[in-house]
């Protein structure tokens, strides 16, 4: 998912909460994005940005915006332009999965075993895999392989065709669990030793598949899907300059229609070979990284979250100090 080179360098940039006096300039950062994307964006296969800011003391961004949302250069980008938010999807899954607390449904120290024993028998998940807590899971010390990894190493080693089918297929979330459970039952030497899994809580790696794992447990455990509870729990702050969705798999169309174009590379190795990638559904893992929006949502969002509103400001304690910054 990290691979893709979105036309944007909005949400890296949008999480940066500006605390700008009314006596500045009505747009102070255009020029800065204009020479951003003269210098960097044919290098960094971007076209254009979408930068968002909160000015002191005030919940309403202020957008600014340069280029275009395709490289065909047709369509300037604006501020209702939306972008995936990637990975940024993260912290409200987790956001999501940390109310059940409040709710009594969990508490972050049950494992993955407890909550989710039918999975076990169903999928055949591996038993390294049933102490996993769920704070291990969020702050990825559960030594669950990353299905990405997996993927890649699929290509690399001739299992899939090429990487292009890879991206292109619609995995189901279930599927993209099955893929990195398979890897860890039959390559378990090839996982160490790429430290694609280790023993839980021992270190630390990157792992999309984690997100998942989340995300089927908070639809078992409140009965509810995932976008719902996003809806009701995250979307009622968005400010009314500031768009959101939550997407798994393809976007639809009402959405593809509004978003700029991703460009991300088809080739494992090699001269890299760019393509649009904004229907990707590799990219839509829902929990892992389905949301998205405009720039000015998500700044909000942001804000809203680390300042104790969606969960509280004790859990909001608990998610910043506890769970997430926890050494392994």
């Amino acid at each position: 998912m990290d691979s893709l080179y979105r036309t944007s360098l909005c949400l890296l940039l949008s999480l940066l909460i500006f605390r700008v006096g009314a006596s500045e300039t009505e747009d102070p950062i255009k020029a800065t994005l204009q020479a951003t994307l003269d210098n960097y964006g044919e290098l960094d296969h971007f076209t254009g940005l979408q930068f968002s800011y909160l000015p002191h003391g005030t919940d309403e961004s202020i957008t600014s915006t340069v280029g275009y949302t395709s490289k065909e250069k047709t369509q300037p980008v604006t501020a209702e332009t939306l972008f995936g938010w990637g990975s940024i999807t993260k912290e409200f899954t987790s956001a999501v999965l940390i109310s059940l607390e409040a709710e009594g449904k969990i508490s972050l120290t049950d494992t993955l075993f407890e909550k989710l024993p039918e999975y076990f028998a169903k999928h055949s998940w591996p038993d390294m895999w049933k102490d996993v807590t769920i704070y291990q899971l969020l702050n990825m010390s559960s030594g669950i392989p990353d299905y990405v990894g997996v993927l890649f190493y699929g290509v690399i080693e001739g299992k899939y065709p090429s990487l292009v089918d890879v991206i292109e297929t619609p995995w189901t979330l279930l599927e993209l669990v099955d893929l990195a459970s398979n890897f860890q039952h039959t390559q378990l030497s090839v996982c160490q030793e790429y430290h694609y899994c280790f023993e839980t809580g021992t270190s630390w790696r990157y792992s999309n598949t984690d997100y998942i794992l989340a995300g089927i447990l908070i639809e078992e455990l409140s009965g509810d899907s995932v976008l719902n509870r996003v809806n009701s729990l995250v979307f009622p702050h968005l400010p009314s300059n500031g768009v959101g969705y939550y997407e798994g798999g393809v976007a639809s169309k009402a959405v593809l229609d509004r978003m700029a174009q991703g460009y991300g590379t088809t080739t494992v190795s090699g001269p890299q070979v760019m393509a649009d990638g904004t229907q990707w559904p590799y990219y839509m893992e829902g929990p892992a990284g389905g949301m998205v929006g405009n720039s000015a949502g998500l700044v909000t969002l942001v804000k809203a979250l680390y300042g104790g509103k969606i969960v509280g400001e004790t859990l909001t304690k608990q998610f910043l100090y506890d769970y997430f910054a926890r050494s392994v």
